[in-house]
């Protein structure tokens, strides 16, 4: 990924920023973990992915993870390898691009900030995880669900349900 000094605060915490890589078709991965973000659809007899999985508020989450799969190629890895050593059962991706036309926002000062918080104390270290910081409510949350795309697919689990 480019040369760019992570913004910081005085207490060494990142502060919320847009990363210049995070653009464009620039692709986003986020973790499946069916426990948390799988429900069932009784409607249609099958499960499916839940708003959960995309759904943030600030006051009390921070930010949404995701991980950025130009840095994981960057690093030598494909998503699915880098992904599944850090526990993820199932991945879904969607380009930066697109995730923007989901936010409500109308001003770039109001606009959700798409940016990198490496992780190097997790283990294995998670230099490629990025952040969203902003508000996303259950439409929001449902409408990108209804988006993404299958890196690791789960087994019975649509993307949407309407397929």
């Amino acid at each position: 990924m480019a040369a760019f000094a992570i913004p910081v605060d005085p207490d060494g915490e990142v502060v919320p920023h847009d990363h210049p890589d995070l653009v464009g078709e620039a692709l986003m991965l986020r973790g499946v973990d069916p426990q948390y973000h799988v429900v069932p659809d009784a409607n249609r007899g099958c499960r499916r992915l839940s708003s959960a999985l995309f759904k943030n508020d600030p006051k009390r989450q921070g930010y949404l993870s995701f991980n950025a799969a130009k840095c994981i190629t960057d690093l030598g890895e494909t998503g699915s390898a880098y992904m599944g050593d850090r526990g993820w059962i199932g991945v879904v991706c969607m380009p930066v691009e697109k995730f923007r036309t989901f936010d409500p926002a109308t001003g770039a000062a109001e606009r959700w900030k798409i940016g990198m918080v490496p992780l190097p104390d997790d283990t294995p270290p998670d230099p490629c995880h990025g952040a969203v910081w902003g508000k996303i409510n259950d439409n929001r949350a449902n409408a990108i669900r209804r988006q993404v795309q299958w890196v690791v697919e789960l087994p019975n689990v649509v993307l949407d349900e309407t397929q």
